[in-house]
């Protein structure tokens, strides 16, 4: 489970999410305020690019 945190965009609080539910649509709350964040349909296939950019150079980089 590859997990990140996100600052809320209402409070700042830190919001824990799950990359790949993301792209699967889920939606995640701040426990803190209760602001939601889930990502745009048009926005799926960038950030579906991006991570597979980022596990490519993950097993190029010997530091990571």
């Amino acid at each position: 489970m590859q997990t990140t945190n996100l600052p809320c965009p209402s409070c700042n609080a830190v919001i824990k999410i799950n990359i790949h539910e993301l792209l699967n649509g889920a939606a995640f709350t701040c426990e803190n305020c209760k602001a939601r964040i889930s990502m745009k349909p048009e926005n799926k296939e960038v950030l579906q690019h991006a991570m597979e950019k980022l596990e490519a150079f993950k097993k190029t980089d010997p530091s990571s």
